[in-house]
């Protein structure tokens, strides 16, 4: 049987979650340093069911607030911190020892279950309004996020108000195929109609298709923005490195590049650095000019920018030495050539 889920959450720099299921079963757990909150709202938003974030302080982190409010959740917090004394018959308890690795976990575990203990009611109320496991996730969010109605009027909104629309809409399609039928008696005035409806039909498809293809792009770019605000935050900028294709348009003076587009590949001299896909070097390692070549493993990409994550620098003097080489051996053959010509 499918349960509602409920995460504790203990923010710091070791940073814990732990996942608990209504009748205060451990789903999942997982701590780790500097846990990035793209990492926290990748983790949640992955679990299914999950309807409340909750914490052991009376007053919500700020860090807390902000996930939630990314993943459109309500925060459980105590009317005072939780105390040493509650806690203790938890960090006591050797089940939940093999289970919990650290104290940060027994903290992110005993808020959920500390908070399913004051919401258990409102859970209760919800499995009687409806049997349906994602009615009832749908509904708890909702009430999470607005203590102001109950259940039941939250039910009737969401899903009876949708099934009366539905029937009032299946009748206006009935009505629309009566007037359709009488639009066709008429012959020659139902074809041009049928051409203006399905003209209206495939611009409104169009619309949305670009509409979806503009919410994906604005998620990106939101990313994006995200991932370059933490960089600045923590003054580690020089791990962003720009896209050749983007500074060679904005015409931007900049010491190093990565090579996104091999149609600039003419252009490298300019730089000091070039960062590389490794899969890529191969084939264009005859123009590379500058003084430091980086090959690429793992990269995230940031739009006009990428943040490598696995990376080697190589030397480039190797066709060098080999050119010295070949010279050498040419006057060693010289040499022998002119002896045994004496």
């Amino acid at each position: 049987m499918k349960l509602v889920v409920i995460a504790g959450i203990d923010v710091g720099t070791t940073t814990a979650i732990a996942l608990l299921d209504e009748n205060k079963r451990i789903v999942d757990s997982i701590s780790k340093k500097n846990f990035s909150e793209r990492e926290i709202i990748s983790y949640i938003s992955n679990k299914t069911h999950l309807v409340l974030l909750s914490t052991d302080k009376s007053k919500i982190p700020a860090r807390i607030k902000k996930i939630a409010a990314r993943l459109n959740l309500g925060v459980f917090a105590p009317k005072k911190d939780l105390p040493l004394e509650y806690k203790k018959r938890f960090y006591a308890n050797r089940k939940l020892r093999e289970i919990l690795k650290n104290i940060h976990e027994f903290d992110a575990y005993i808020a959920a279950y500390y908070a399913i203990d004051q919401v258990r009611d409102i859970i209760i109320k919800t499995k009687k309004v409806t049997n349906d496991i994602n009615k009832q996730a749908t509904i708890l969010r909702k009430y999470f996020r607005n203590l102001k109605k109950e259940p039941v009027t939250i039910y009737r909104e969401l899903f009876e108000n949708k099934k009366r629309n539905t029937i009032e809409k299946n009748k206006d399609i009935n009505n629309n195929k009566e007037i359709k039928r009488r639009i066709k008696e008429e012959g020659g005035r139902a074809k041009s109609i049928k051409i203006v409806v399905k003209r209206v039909s495939k611009e409104d498809r169009i619309i949305k298709d670009r509409l979806s293809e503009l919410t994906k792009l604005l998620s990106r770019y939101i990313t994006a923005l995200d991932i370059i605000s933490e960089s600045i935050l923590k003054k580690k900028t020089e791990e962003l490195i720009p896209k050749i294709s983007y500074v060679e348009k904005k015409k931007i003076s900049i010491k190093r590049v990565f090579l996104d587009d091999s149609n600039y590949i003419d252009r490298v001299y300019k730089y000091r650095e070039i960062f590389i896909l490794r899969d890529k070097f191969e084939q264009i390692k005859e123009k590379m000019y500058s003084k430091k070549v980086y090959l690429v493993d793992e990269y995230i990409d940031v739009i006009t920018f990428i943040i490598p994550k696995k990376y080697e620098e190589i030397a480039l003097n190797d066709n060098k030495e080999n050119i010295s080489e070949v010279k050498r051996k040419i006057k060693e053959i010289i040499r022998k050539y002119r002896y045994c010509k004496m």
